[in-house]
């Protein structure tokens, strides 16, 4: 090791920087294999679940939700896996009878061949972005419907 090099932390360390990363994430963080089988949910955001971690682990998303549900959220993870590459999706979901909107990002993650050997999910409740969007959006078109609907010239100088 030269004097310019970083010095090499004790993975004891490394595992404590990273658990104190997770805790301190408002982000619910998941990886699943590319076949959509849970496989490891760290520990941050477990209220956003859908369901306790311990009924996830080594269930599939087919398992888990709805059919329809479930093939938007295994074809946004075979998309990640195809092309190796971040997916971001946005969805709707009802966690303890509490509706939430959704931003989960997919990676791929490859092992030493180069292939596929899980996907990370981080995925974001954004649920207050989503309504501000939704409000301004719906102001938007009563505007459009009221200007449309004159009777009177407009003039913006």
């Amino acid at each position: 090791m030269n004097a310019n090099s970083p010095k090499e932390m004790p993975a004891s360390e490394a595992a404590a920087r990273l658990q104190a990363l997770l805790e301190a994430m408002q982000d619910i963080v998941l990886i699943l294999d590319p076949a959509g089988r849970y496989v490891e949910i760290a520990s941050t955001r477990h209220d956003l679940l859908y369901r306790p971690p311990d009924d996830l682990i080594g269930k599939t998303l087919h398992d888990i939700f709805p059919r329809e549900q479930a093939d938007f959220f295994h074809n946004a993870l075979l998309q990640a896996c195809q092309s190796q590459q971040v997916v971001t999706i946005e969805y709707p979901l009802t966690v303890d009878e509490r509706d939430f909107w959704f931003e989960a990002r997919l990676s791929p993650v490859l092992d030493a061949q180069g292939k596929v050997a899980s996907v990370l999910s981080i995925i974001r409740d954004i649920t207050p972005h989503y309504l501000t969007r939704e409000a301004l959006w719906e102001r938007e078109k009563q505007y459009r419907t009221l200007v449309e609907q004159l009777n009177a010239a407009i003039y913006i100088p």
